[in-house]
C-alpha cells in the first residue's frame, strides 16, 4: 500500500494509548511490519503493546486495526508475522466482546464492523493457515452474525483443508446466538455435520 506511510502520519497517536502509554511509538511498529528483517519483532512489539494481556480495548486500537490487517494480506510479509497479525486482530476482537464495556474504547465497534468487512475476502487466502486464523477473527463478528455466517457456510463447501473446515464449523456455531435470520438454519446445519 503506497499510502500506507501517510495514512499512519495521519494519526495523532500521541493522544493515543496502549498498554505501556501513548501510542506514539506505534508509528515506527506498523512501518516496521513492512521490513522482512524486522516484522516478526514489531508483530510481537503490537500484539503486547495493543492487546497486551487482554481484558480490554486500549484506544490505539482502532487506528491500529486496518494497518495490521492491511499488512496481514500482504504476500510480501512473511507468512508467519501474518498469521501472528491475524492473531492479534482475533485477539482484538474477543477482547472487545468480552470486557466489561468501560474498558472498550468507543471507536472500537465501528472499527471492528470496517475490519470483518476487509475479512471476509481472505477466506480465500491462498494459505490455509491464514484461512483458518480469519475463520478465528470472524467468530467474533458477533454484530454482523447472519452475513458473516452465511459467508462462512458458503466457503465451508469450497474449503478443501480439513483443519480449516472445523474451524469454519467452528465459528458458525460461535456466532449462532448472535444470529437473527441465519440462526435456525445454523443450528440445522451444524446438527446436520
Amino acid at each position: 500500500m503506497s499510502d500506507t506511510p501517510a495514512r499512519i502520519g495521519s494519526v495523532d497517536w500521541t493522544a493515543l494509548r496502549h498498554a505501556y502509554g501513548t501510542a506514539e511509538d506505534v508509528p515506527a511498529m506498523l512501518r516496521d511490519l513492512r521490513r522482512p528483517e524486522t516484522a516478526a519483532e514489531a508483530a510481537d512489539t503490537l500484539l503486547t503493546h495493543v492487546h497486551h494481556q487482554g481484558g480490554g480495548v486500549y484506544s490505539s486500537a482502532p487506528a491500529v486495526l486496518p494497518h495490521v490487517i492491511a499488512a496481514a494480506v500482504d504476500p510480501a510479509v512473511a507468512a508467519d508475522v501474518r498469521g501472528e497479525l491475524l492473531h492479534l486482530v482475533r485477539s482484538l476482537a474477543h477482547s472487545g466482546n468480552t470486557a466489561q464495556p468501560r474498558f472498550v474504547t468507543s471507536g472500537w465497534p465501528a472499527a471492528w464492523d470496517l475490519a470483518v468487512t476487509d475479512l471476509l475476502p481472505l477466506l480465500d487466502d491462498p494459505a490455509a493457515e491464514h484461512r483458518t486464523a480469519v475463520a478465528r477473527c470472524l467468530a467474533e463478528a458477533r454484530r454482523r452474525a447472519d452475513e458473516v455466517i452465511a459467508a462462512l457456510r458458503a466457503h465451508w463447501h469450497v474449503e478443501s483443508a480439513p483443519r480449516t473446515r472445523l474451524q469454519l464449523i467452528d465459528a458458525v456455531g460461535s456466532l449462532a446466538a448472535h444470529a437473527g435470520e441465519q440462526r435456525g438454519a445454523s443450528l440445522d446445519w451444524l446438527r446436520a455435520g
